[in-house]
């Protein structure tokens, strides 16, 4: 999911338009769910929802540790993570609420 939404920000800046992070994880999400006719079920946490969870490691890399060191807000944390995590990111899976 990090690599879908750092490669729509790139393809929006290549366009000359912007995706905030935030929006992408909501597009990646809620907003998903909602395109499929299936936010009752999908797309957000809630008691009764389906879900499929990822926990990151927002220091999985060096380079990544150097960058968040120096985040000022959610959203910043959220761009870098979007823009230069990859699959080492992922430390824990959970699929339908079960660790994997």
């Amino acid at each position: 999911m990090l690599k879908t939404m750092g490669a729509a920000y790139q393809v929006a800046q290549l366009g000359g338009g912007s995706l905030s992070a935030p929006l992408a994880l909501y597009l990646a999400t809620r907003g998903a769910a909602q395109a499929l006719y299936l936010e009752d079920r999908i797309g957000s946490l809630g008691v009764g929802m389906e879900a499929d969870l990822v926990v990151l490691n927002m220091k999985s890399t060096p380079l990544l540790d150097f960058r968040m060191q120096r985040c000022e807000s959610l959203d910043e944390a959220l761009f870098v993570q979007m823009t230069m995590a990859d699959e080492r990111a992922v430390a824990q899976r959970f699929v339908a609420g079960r660790s994997r």
